[in-house]
């Protein structure tokens, strides 16, 4: 077989994203299903020692504050009521109005240290309020478990203060478990705001947590928070501005064109003459991507498709050449099979043309194009090399998710953005995307999200939906997280009586043993000095909401 070599051109194309890993979408829907929709609200079977011990509660009963405190009185009162009438006790709550002022709760806490009945303290739930009870409950010995105090830094360490709020730490931990456990992902990009706190909390936790996990954080961006432009960081993270690839696609098209007007003049050099009454009659069959999936080529990638229209075009603009479309030759294939004696046969053709590419790295490509004469037996074998610019390389460090711990105000737009600069990847958020408005609106797009959840009203766990259903049949409404956030602290105290603890101090050995304890706004366990919050995960996935974990 002769062989012709071309000269080595380049033409700019748009690249595909490089393909997210070995997991089918099938694969990753099977570990992100549903979850049962049993419910049920209970507490387990405890031996309770002491029935008439009382907890404080701090709330805040007056003021601007009034109504959360009512929602979070209200998840202290049902935890109460089920844990009494499931263990016959008369376990009692007493509330101190936060209010009030600080030497109002320091008068509360020394009555409490001196009372043999008291177990032990609820609150706070604001986050101001965090650092001066933390330093009451050590200071009178008195076990205080906050439902929502958090800050940047989760408090550790203490013996008598702990906290069941969401922390940063605990939400790029959960996170990244869920990108390697569940998304079966390890390669990430995070983008943050530079000047918030807990957002660059979160990446750190989460970017930690990816490497133990053995995953890595590739692309790390910051922005300023409450922008409208975040061009810069797109482009960064491997993003390309489409607006731009049609200028220089038409611009370099020449460039194309002239590989396919060589590679036409070899073709035709290799014919024999033809004559007005006996043309050249050719099959050309739809060149293949060697190596590379259908789903994983797009329209602008598909090469082998792309050369082979215009090289179609190019031979039977001739007056002396004949040859069927693509498609009818295609079609045929499709029914009888591929076999060049058929093919050159059914369509009254001497000349058959094959070709195939190959792609050599993520840039280079190799084509070769066999023209052969059936009768004679007789062939051609012609290659050239191109590559595609590395300037439209989509994704080009492989980005799998896209973890983004930002405000609500800023995930809508930077979805947008990453959508629109063609990073299209699971999202992965914090629980402030738990906000009815934004999953709306996010149902209406294409985007793949995920976010931690510490309270999903239309839960279907069913520790979430049986306290959802018990709160709507004892107050008549939908509880919110603080409710919800108010109840699991209850229950924490609650696990520790109900495991016998009876003094102060019995409490706070209790508590400090907890290995693992089911609530609502996610299990949680006391580790290296504080609870460990292990939070549900909600997404959006096929402009559904759904509970992953």
């Amino acid at each position: 077989m002769k062989k012709i070599s071309l000269a080595l051109f380049s033409f700019l194309l748009m690249f595909p994203c490089p393909s997210n890993g070995d997991i089918t979408p099938e694969e990753r829907s099977n570990s992100i299903k549903p979850l049962s929709t049993e419910r049920a609200v209970s507490t387990p079977n405890y031996e309770v020692k002491r029935k008439d011990l009382k907890i404080g509660v701090l709330l805040p009963l007056s003021g601007d504050f009034a109504e959360l405190g009512t929602k979070a009185k209200n998840g202290v009162e049902l935890a109460l009521k089920v844990f009494n009438n499931q263990n016959k006790a008369e376990l009692v709550p007493v509330y101190q109005d936060t209010e009030k002022g600080e030497e109002a709760l320091e008068e509360f806490y020394k009555a409490g240290n001196s009372d043999p009945l008291f177990a032990g303290m609820i609150g706070p739930v604001q986050n101001d309020l965090l650092l001066k009870v933390k330093t009451l409950a050590e200071n009178y010995r008195l076990v205080t478990v906050s439902p929502s105090a958090a800050a940047v830094e989760k408090i550790k360490g203490s013996q008598y203060f702990f906290s069941d709020a969401v922390f940063p730490e605990d939400e790029g931990r959960v996170m990244a478990e869920f990108t390697i456990k569940n998304l079966k992902k390890k390669k990430a990009g995070v983008i943050y705001p530079a000047n918030n706190a807990y957002g660059k909390a979160c990446a750190l936790a989460y970017k930690e947590e990816l490497k133990k996990l053995g995953g890595e954080v590739t692309k790390e961006e910051k922005f300023e928070e409450g922008s409208f432009d975040y061009k810069e960081q797109m482009l960064a993270l491997g993003g390309i501005d489409p607006r731009i690839v049609k200028d220089i696609l038409s611009a370099e098209k020449n460039n194309l064109e002239s590989i396919v007007s060589k590679l036409v003049n070899q073709v035709r050099a290799f014919l024999p003459p033809a004559t007005e009454k006996k043309k050249n009659s050719l099959v050309l069959v739809k060149f293949v991507n060697a190596g590379r999936a259908a789903a994983q080529l797009s329209e602008e990638t598909d090469y082998a498709q792309i050369i082979s229209e215009k090289l179609s075009y190019g031979l039977g603009k001739f007056k002396d050449v004949q040859l069927p479309k693509l498609a009818e030759v295609k079609k045929y294939i499709a029914q009888k099979g591929f076999n060049k004696t058929a093919l050159a046969g059914h369509f009254d053709s001497s000349v058959v043309i094959t070709g195939e590419i190959y792609e050599k790295t993520p840039l280079t490509y190799s084509a070769r194009v066999t023209v052969e004469k059936i009768e004679e037996k007789a062939a051609v074998e012609i290659t050239f090399d191109f590559s595609a610019s590395d300037k439209l390389i989509t994704n080009p460090e492989g980005l799998e998710v896209v973890y983004l711990p930002v405000s609500l105000f800023d995930a809508e737009s930077i979805i947008s953005h990453l959508a629109f600069f063609e990073l299209k990847v699971p999202y992965l958020g914090s629980a402030v995307l738990n906000d009815r408005k934004f999953i709306a609106n996010m149902k209406l797009s294409e985007s793949e999200i995920y976010f931690t959840g510490a309270f999903n009203p239309g839960s279907a766990i069913p520790e979430v939906a049986g306290f959802i259903q018990a709160y709507k049949d004892t107050y008549f409404e939908e509880p919110d997280y603080y409710a919800a956030a108010a109840f699991d602290a209850a229950n924490i105290l609650l696990h520790a009586i109900g495991r016998g603890a009876v003094t102060k101090e019995e409490v706070k050995n209790a508590v400090s043993n907890i290995s693992s304890i089911d609530l609502v706004t996610g299990a949680a366990a006391y580790v290296e000095g504080g609870i460990k919050k292990d939070l549900h995960i909600l997404g959006i996935s096929g402009k559904e909401l759904i509970e992953v974990k």
